[in-house]
């Protein structure tokens, strides 16, 4: 993507060692694919997943960062 000139990459002024990516304005008219695309792994990942399952997963990634 970032060949493509969709998306570019920065780094974190408050982290040097994380990178910010960003899509660019030439990226913008593939959002809804992209959304579609990261919907269906997102199922495809989490499927068999009760929602409460999902929520306690949800907790414990966001613990993670």
């Amino acid at each position: 993507m970032e060949q493509n000139g969709l998306l570019q990459r920065t780094i974190d002024p408050k982290d040097r060692r994380a990178t910010i990516l960003t899509l660019t304005d030439k990226a913008k008219p593939h959002i809804r694919t992209i959304r579609a695309v990261t919907a269906e792994i997102s199922e495809k990942l989490m499927g068999k997943l009760t929602i409460e399952q999902r929520r306690q997963l949800k907790v414990m990634l966001h613990a993670l960062v």
